[in-house]
C-alpha cells in the first residue's frame, strides 16, 4: 500500500521521492524517459527598414527585361541580434508582374561584438492591391546565415524565415524567425 503523502503528489514529484530512495543511475534514466522534454524557445526578432537607393538595370531579368537593383538598411529589434544595422543589397527580376522576382539578396547586421551575413532564398513578393491598384505588397521568404561572428557566433549555418511587409514608400518591416 502507498503512503497517503505520496498518492496525492504529482507525478514528477513521486518520481522524485523514488528517486531519492533509489539508485541515482536508475534515476537518471528513468526521469530522461518519463520527464517531458522542454520545447525550446522560439527565437524572433523584427527589422524596421528603409530601401536607400534602387536603381534599374537594362536587358538584366529574363527575356532581357529589366532588373532592379535595391540597397536599404535597417535595424533590428530583439533576438541575438537586437540593435543591430543592417546594410544589403536585393536583385529583382521585374518581368513577373507578380512582384517580381528575387535574383539575389544578401546583407550584413552588425552591432558591438556581433556580426552576420546573411543570404535570402525562395522568395515568393505578392502585391496588395485595392480598387485595382497596387498600394503595397507582402513577401516570404528563407534564409541562411552564411558567415556570423562575436555574440552572434551560434547563428552561422542556421536558417530562417521572414516576412517583409510594405508599410510606406521606401519602408518596410520585417519578422523573422531562426530555425534550430
Amino acid at each position: 500500500m502507498r503512503p497517503a503523502a505520496l498518492s496525492s503528489r504529482q507525478p514528477a514529484d513521486r518520481l522524485l521521492v523514488r528517486c531519492i530512495r533509489g539508485s541515482l543511475a536508475w534515476c537518471a534514466i528513468l526521469s530522461a524517459s518519463v520527464l517531458p522534454a522542454r520545447a525550446a524557445a522560439e527565437v524572433t526578432y523584427q527589422s524596421s527598414c528603409e530601401v536607400v537607393d534602387t536603381a534599374r538595370l537594362e536587358s538584366f531579368g529574363r527575356d532581357g527585361q529589366p532588373a532592379q537593383v535595391s540597397h536599404f538598411s535597417c535595424r533590428i529589434t530583439g533576438g541575438p541580434l537586437d540593435g543591430a544595422i543592417v546594410a544589403g543589397t536585393n536583385i529583382w527580376d521585374m518581368a513577373d508582374k507578380a512582384g517580381g522576382t528575387l535574383l539575389g539578396s544578401i546583407a550584413v547586421a552588425q552591432r558591438a561584438g556581433a556580426s552576420v551575413m546573411y543570404e535570402l532564398r525562395d522568395v515568393t513578393r505578392t502585391l496588395k492591391t485595392h480598387n485595382g491598384h497596387v498600394v503595397g505588397w507582402e513577401a516570404k521568404s528563407r534564409g541562411v546565415y552564411k558567415a556570423a561572428s562575436g555574440s552572434a557566433a551560434a547563428l552561422e549555418g542556421k536558417t530562417f524565415n521572414s516576412i517583409a511587409r510594405f508599410t510606406g514608400p521606401r519602408t518596410y518591416t520585417i519578422s523573422s524567425t531562426i530555425n534550430d
